[in-house]
């Protein structure tokens, strides 16, 4: 059984593309290597429910109520690159775990 990472609540899975290893100008870059820029790129593997917003009473149950989140799956985004937690799926690629909130930028298409 092939197994797949939920964000909860309002966390969002991101993975960076693979960096470029020569500047524009022709320098080879290090592996270890790392802009400095606060801000990076990415695209939305996984997204969770959003946050809880209220409950409405069922016939026999409290049923919870979620904000939508504002971002989808495929989409390239700009965020933080300080923030969440990085990971390595089982393929060996690196994924951040963000928080919607910490995302900056979606890139749509009109």
């Amino acid at each position: 059984m092939k197994k797949y990472l939920k964000p909860l609540a309002n966390r969002v899975i991101i993975k960076k593309p693979a960096p470029d290893q020569m500047s524009k100008g022709g320098i080879l870059y290090p592996d270890t290597f790392e802009d400095n820029s606060p801000l990076t790129i990415g695209e939305v593997v996984e997204v969770g429910r959003g946050f809880l917003k209220d409950y409405i009473k069922g016939e026999s149950t409290m049923v919870p109520i979620f904000d939508t989140p504002e971002v989808k799956i495929g989409d390239t985004i700009l965020f933080d690159r300080h923030a969440g937690a990085v990971i390595t799926s089982e393929d060996g690629s690196k994924l951040q775990i963000v928080r919607e909130t910490d995302i900056y930028v979606v890139e749509r298409s009109k």
